[in-house]
């Protein structure tokens, strides 16, 4: 059949067939041809439209940002789990709206001003503040951008600050405002309190009791949902045992890096200046002749703190002269006369460590690991593509591993709190993110691996899902007995605090009531809104300003056990000053805020003027995935 095909395509009814099919190739593309057009169109602010294509190239770019600054994969599900494909949309139809009132105003920015600013930048520069153009390509490639999209983008943006800066330049912020939240934040008040606590109830609750109980809390009694993954950790640990260190590297270490086995000289140094180098050639003869170092330092007018410099080690004193000058005295001698850089002086030093380095011999067990270490991270990067290209070529997680010499740790059944079947915390090597990745990810599914900068690579492989369940009543009807009692236990104890409360307000003093209820009366004072403690924690500091400044009220703890029955007391707080570094803070969030706000309406005023539509169908398709 191929042959007759190949015979007939020569034709001219051929040619024109096969000539209307690639132009209607070249019109609609080979997937529409297939499916159907796809539209591209996701939202439209004003004239201008949203792409499906921009939408995810933006929603990727800034996956990967999330990623990099937070040092761990951010999967596209997690991500819109935390909002970020919402956020997203909302800043392109934001940007968007911005570029349609530039256009309309005619502004734009010059490109010169667009080099200017990017060769300022701080994040492309050298030390010395010049622009480094390496730096600034490899920054670009690491975000997926080219050099054109970054400038364009740029540009864009500074038109943007343009367009919104008369906006949200200096908002006012009204001085009774500031004044208020300042008192709000600075109030403090005492506290008096003691604890009460009522028992379990020795009463049993009936079966109807405990399944009513059961039945309205059952997500209390749930058996959580546990995993079980694959861990490889490429860590410098994980590889450095292996490593062949000979004599001569080990001597090479110790002797780059003797300073971390030394124990530097001090001495405490004292110093007397003078203002020429006769006058302290005359003080060292009469020191010479017997009169002490201190008497002619109060000759000079100069106080035991005017001459000391401390107990320092040689590095802390700026000028060599002295320094050398004052490090090669004998314990407790006084120095000739020495020209320093600023000042001629005299100087004694008296002993306090003397100065010490290990031998190689000492420190031999810390200078291999560390060489060990050190060869290992120049190792983690080829065993890195090692692993990689095992696992492109089809191999398992576990034969990459065994290729680059890495154990497998099986971690679980585990929680997502990192308890196993018992309650016990389990131990997952690795990055401190592997144990949420594989709460992330479907099981089989290879991902990126986690980095940890110089200390390696993490890949997490989840393997078997045990979804959460609710055990049967018969199965937890003892726990269901405890939670009734201590909820029976919290509501007595908050009922006999509410009583004591009362009788607080009726009269009695606090004092006699913690007698009567044989309490020990405990105290506090000076504690503000912010001020939370062991002692006093937050729960007691939100009910101690929940009253008036000299009110009573009561605090549950967090497991109703007990409450604490509490007396405030107001304090007459410092006076408000309005030139305060703490109100300028407060002034400088408001007006931040402030202008926020402005920067939020004037933008929504601008797409309530150029109209914005969102389809709702590529929407719902772009979040059920990427």
């Amino acid at each position: 059949m191929l042959t007759t095909l190949r015979s007939k395509s020569g034709g001219i009814i051929a040619k024109i067939f096969i000539g209307l099919l690639a132009a209607s190739f070249a019109v609609w593309g080979i997937e529409d041809m297939l499916r159907g057009r796809v539209p591209d169109k996701l939202a439209t602010v004003g004239e201008r439209e949203i792409g499906i294509s921009e939408f995810r190239d933006t929603f990727n770019r800034e996956l990967r940002t999330y990623s990099q600054r937070l040092n761990e994969t951010i999967t596209p599900d997690r991500a819109r789990e935390l909002g970020l494909d919402r956020q997203i949309l909302g800043d392109l139809m934001r940007d968007a709206a911005l570029d349609s009132q530039a256009e309309a105003l005619g502004i734009r920015m010059p490109a010169r001003a667009v080099a200017q600013s990017v060769a300022d930048t701080k994040q492309f520069q050298t030390v010395d503040g010049s622009f480094n153009a390496d730096r600034f390509r490899q920054i670009l490639r690491s975000n997926g951008l080219s050099e054109e999209q970054f400038f364009a983008i740029e540009s864009r943006n500074m038109t943007r600050q343009v367009i919104s800066r008369p906006v949200i330049a200096e908002p006012v912020v009204p001085d009774t405002l500031v004044e208020l939240i300042w008192r709000h934040r600075s109030e403090q008040r005492d506290a008096s309190w003691f604890e009460i606590a009522v028992p379990l109830l020795d009463k049993q609750p009936s079966d109807a009791d405990l399944k009513a109980l059961y039945d309205e809390n059952q997500a209390a009694f749930t058996i959580p949902e546990r995993r079980t993954f694959a861990v490889v950790a490429l860590t410098p640990e994980a590889i450095s045992s292996s490593i062949q260190v000979s004599d001569d590297e080990l001597k090479q270490q110790y002797e780059a890096t003797k300073q971390n086995y030394s124990t530097p000289e001090t001495r405490t140094v004292l110093q007397i200046p003078f203002p020429s180098e006769a006058e302290a050639q005359a003080a060292a003869q009469k020191i010479k002749a017997g009169t002490s170092f201190e008497d002619i330092a109060k000759e000079r007018g100069l106080s035991e703190q005017d001459m000391t410099l401390g107990t320092i080690e040689r590095t802390d004193i700026p000028d060599p002269a002295i320094s050398d000058a004052a490090f090669a005295l004998a314990d407790g001698a006084v120095s000739d006369v020495v020209k320093g850089r600023l000042s001629t002086v005299l100087l004694k030093a008296d002993v306090v460590q003397q100065g010490s380095t290990k031998t190689l011999d000492e420190v031999r067990a810390q200078v291999l690991a560390d060489v060990r270490t050190r060869k290992a991270r120049d190792l983690l990067l080829d065993l890195h593509d090692k692993f990689e290209d095992a696992r492109a070529g089809g191999a398992t997680m576990d034969e990459a591993a065994k290729d680059i010499g890495v154990p497998v740790t099986v971690v679980g059944p585990v929680s997502r709190d990192g308890n196993d079947v018992n309650g016990q915390t389990v131990i997952v090597p690795g990055h401190p993110s592997a144990l949420q990745t594989a709460f992330e990810t479907e099981i089989g599914l290879e991902i990126s691996p986690l980095t940890d900068g110089d200390n390696g690579f993490t890949w997490v492989e989840t393997r078997e899902v045990t979804p959460s369940s609710v055990p049967a009543f018969n199965e937890v009807k003892d726990k269901v007995a405890e939670a009734w009692k201590a909820r029976q236990a919290a509501k007595a104890t908050r009922t006999k605090a509410e009583e004591l409360v009362a009788k607080l307000k009726g009269g009695t003093s606090l004092v006699d009531l913690a007698a009567a209820e044989n309490a020990e009366l405990k105290s506090r004072n000076g504690i503000s809104r912010t001020q939370a403690s062991a002692e006093f924690p937050p729960s007691d500091v939100a009910a101690l300003f929940s009253v008036p400044a000299d009110g009573f009220t009561f605090s549950m703890s967090s497991d109703g056990k007990s409450a604490r029955i509490i007396a405030s007391t107001p304090v007459l707080g410092e006076a408000y000053d309005p030139k305060s570094a703490e109100v300028d803070a407060i002034r400088e969030v408001l007006r931040t805020n402030m202008a926020n706000d402005l920067y939020a309406e004037y933008v929504t005023a601008l797409q309530e003027d150029i109209g914005v539509t969102i389809d709702d169908a590529a929407w719902s398709r772009l979040r059920g995935g990427q």
